[in-house]
């Protein structure tokens, strides 16, 4: 299943950027808000639309918004093949509220780190729940082999 982790840490890399470069746009937003210039960080504007215009900002950082939605539905369909299709599973993780972008959160270091070590020591495939829209209970799904699929918390440092 290291092909399972390895398209993870891919759609993960993806929606990092993306996430990062939504973040970068709303720090923008803020800055022309206050008659500033947008900051240095800023990635550059792909709609093409003038950069005085503060609409041109939204935009870009909305178009991030969808983009990154778009990437945790591949991330959804991963989650579907992975439960066999079984709805049960799904309706069971899906009950909490997005935890919102991953993209700078304090425990997003800690959560790769267990991903990285579940793919080492827990056996064949650990499912990263963030990388999805549908499954919010939880920070990953592990399969054995042996047992049924158990929810995970990020180990203790």
């Amino acid at each position: 299943m290291e092909a399972g982790a390895d398209f993870q840490r891919a759609l993960l890399t993806r929606l990092l950027e993306v996430e990062k470069d939504r973040w970068e746009f709303e720090r923008a937003v803020t800055r022309i808000r206050n008659g500033k210039q947008p900051h240095r960080e800023v990635p550059e504007l792909q709609s093409g639309r003038g950069p005085a215009d503060i609409a041109t900002w939204r935009f870009e950082h909305d178009v991030c918004e969808r983009l990154a939605r778009q990437l945790r539905s591949v991330g959804d369909a991963l989650a579907w093949r992975v439960f066999g299709f079984h709805r049960p599973f799904i309706l069971a993780l899906c009950r909490n509220q997005s935890p919102g972008p991953m993209y700078g959160t304090a425990g997003l270091p800690a959560e790769l780190d267990h991903f990285e070590w579940a793919c080492k020591e827990d056996g064949p495939f650990p499912l990263l729940h963030d990388l999805t829209n549908c499954l919010r209970i939880g920070d990953m799904t592990v399969w054995d082999g042996v047992r049924p699929p158990r929810r995970k918390r990020s180990r203790p440092t």
